[in-house]
């Protein structure tokens, strides 16, 4: 692995962890904002998960922590792939960087005899993550790339020569309905062609993954119980009732107010509220 990719990727998983960290010592039960109670523990759509589970109000806090922690990481660790995409064409010299029509860069590669081709690459997981460090739109956030603007990019061509490289991250399942004439790499062979033939890079990714694993994991779990230990008391007095779980109180805290807001507020918008949702029934806050 480039030495230099290799530091960048070490910088991504300790912002990683740094992060995470954070965001166990900055979780709160319920964070008001213009008045409304969001954005806190209780406001996620985690809550209700324990209603099916315990009414013991520890149990369900861990849990609601738990599922809160694990979607905020699955998240950070998606900036860490980001991040990886980035060093690796950052420092390869057969990139162009620059904004191409439904692509994130251009590859160029040398055919023998010497002529050179230029590939667009669209990078594709989901919803795509971009890999042109040059450009801060792209390389900050997630890159929405539809299967339409492929084929616009990559299907014009009517030469043997393919038009375009499709790459995904994980999974094993084919972009369905793709271009003409496109290659795709998937896996690990994604990796590789980003790393420049590099067959060993995920294994060589996996240790650095590991790299103080284990002392993080420690640093993790006392992280995590100081929150519980943190938010359990403020918790019960808000969410229980004789010692056990009150779900119904936890359902006030989570959805507030009832509330309906109109794009154009007139009576005929009101009118087919009332018809939907009648105020007798389901007495909403009126707007």
């Amino acid at each position: 692995m480039n030495g230099n990719v290799s530091k960048e990727i070490k910088e991504a998983i300790v912002t990683f962890r740094e992060g995470t960290l954070s965001f166990l010592d900055n979780l709160v039960l319920l964070e008001k904002k213009d008045g409304l109670k969001k954005n806190g523990l209780i406001a996620r759509k985690s809550p209700f998960l324990g209603a099916t589970c315990t009414s013991d109000p520890e149990e369900a806090l861990r849990m609601m922590i738990e599922a809160s922690l694990y979607s905020s990481m699955e998240s950070r660790h998606g900036k860490v792939l980001q991040a990886t995409g980035v060093a690796c064409t950052s420092h390869d010299p057969s990139v162009i960087h620059g904004k191409v029509k439904g692509a994130d860069y251009q590859k160029v590669v040398i055919l023998e005899g010497g002529e050179k081709v230029s590939l667009p690459v669209d990078h594709k997981s989901g919803g795509a993550w971009a890999c042109d460090a040059s450009n801060a739109g792209l390389a900050s956030k997630f890159k929405k790339s539809t299967q339409d603007g492929m084929r616009n990019t990559f299907g014009k061509s009517s030469t043997k020569r393919a038009d375009g490289l499709v790459l995904l991250s994980y999974g094993s399942t084919a972009v369905s309905e793709g271009p003409k004439n496109w290659i795709q790499f998937q896996g690990a062979a994604t990796w590789s062609f980003l790393a420049g033939g590099d067959a060993s890079f995920v294994d060589d990714f996996i240790d650095l993954l590991n790299e103080d694993a284990d002392e993080f994991a420690d640093a993790l779990r006392r992280h995590f119980q100081k929150a519980l230990d943190r938010l359990l008391p403020d918790f019960k007095a808000k969410c229980c009732k004789d010692g056990r779980m009150d779900w119904k109180k936890v359902k006030d805290l989570n959805f507030g107010s009832s509330e309906v807001h109109f794009g154009v507020n007139n009576a005929t918008n009101r009118e087919i509220v009332e018809r939907l949702l009648p105020w007798e029934v389901f007495p909403w806050k009126r707007p």
